[in-house]
């Protein structure tokens, strides 16, 4: 059995000495799942895109079948092994390609009643539902203030509300370029392998669909440390104080410096400023996911989404 996103159960199968990858969830998990689906179908001319061989549903379940692609590794686990030059190569590469085909035909944005929306379903919404599942997350969320990893924070409630509170930046939030997106584009769903890419496990479900927030997922492996969250278990909670361990590897420090400032020359100062408040949202889009998964790692990952919705308000003073 392999990893796999949206809920589903993930196995390299085989048919007539051939090897394919085959995805499988129910109900609403499937529904997800038939939206990679019809994402995929839609993107197929892409290199990148990893050929649908059939899909369909199955009782309750979807089910997926996709081409296997031998020897493609996590992009995450690839680019820690490369100078920084060379792996800023590679994202040069991986962008170059995407902003040609997805974020090719962008339509602009303005609404503020898209950012209140999209806070209350993505930051509320998320917490009341990780609140339900996990008491130790509805402690965190009753404190004013957080310490996390040493750092002190106001609470996300308390952020929120200073959030939706301040119409210029609801308005700044609600100002985008709305294109087609991966939704997911963190480097544990993009594979590599000797200069080609295999792009998987896509997500439609995005109220506001730009080019930064496929950005933000990149710097949520890049900046937060995603992947090493995600592998650690070391997690500890006493009172309004979260600690835990992460240690993206070196060399992602600069590729997101780099990359950081390449976005900051080329986007308006206002959509370069929410790439920290997407890198916030992602995580608070997945808590629930992680309570189910791995209950352990979700205090870090409410943590986290704190710091960088912190981070995000200080640019406004």
């Amino acid at each position: 059995m392999l990893g796999g996103g949206s809920h589903a159960t993930t196995a390299l199968m085989a048919r007539d000495d051939t090897f394919f990858v085959r995805k499988r969830a129910a109900g609403r998990h499937g529904a997800k799942l038939a939206e990679q689906h019809a994402w995929l179908l839609a993107w197929r001319t892409l290199p990148a895109i990893p050929r649908v061989l059939r899909g369909g549903w199955l009782g309750d379940s979807f089910v997926l079948d996709l081409e296997y692609r031998a020897g493609f590794r996590p992009l995450h686990e690839v680019l820690a092994g490369m100078s920084a030059a060379a792996a800023e190569e590679v994202l040069r590469r991986l962008l170059s390609m995407l902003e040609s085909s997805l974020y090719a035909h962008a339509v602009p944005v303005e609404s503020e009643a898209i950012a209140v929306g999209y806070i209350r379903e993505k930051i509320l919404g998320k917490a009341e539902q990780s609140a339900r599942m996990s008491p130790t997350i509805r402690h965190i969320l009753t404190r004013p203030d957080l310490v996390v990893n040493g750092e002190r924070h106001p609470g996300l409630r308390t952020l929120t509300h200073r959030l939706l509170a301040s119409p210029d930046i609801l308005r700044e939030i609600g100002c985008f370029e709305r294109s087609a997106v991966h939704g997911d584009l963190t480097l544990e769903n993009v594979l590599y392998r000797a200069g080609r890419f295999a792009i998987i496990d896509p997500n439609g479900d995005n109220r506001v669909s730009d080019v930064i927030v496929d950005v933000a997922k990149l710097f949520q492996s890049l900046h937060s440390g995603y992947e090493s969250l995600c592998a650690s278990p070391d997690v500890a909670v006493d009172g309004c104080v979260i600690r835990f361990a992460a240690a993206p590897p070196a060399v992602f420090a600069t590729l997101h410096r780099n990359l950081n400032e390449r976005f900051r020359r080329c986007l308006p100062p206002h959509r370069h400023r929410a790439l920290l408040f997407h890198e916030a949202v992602h995580y608070m889009r997945l808590l629930p996911y992680r309570i189910e998964l791995v209950p352990e790692t979700a205090p870090a990952f409410l943590g986290v989404a704190v710091r960088l919705l912190d981070m995000f308000m200080r640019q406004y003073g």
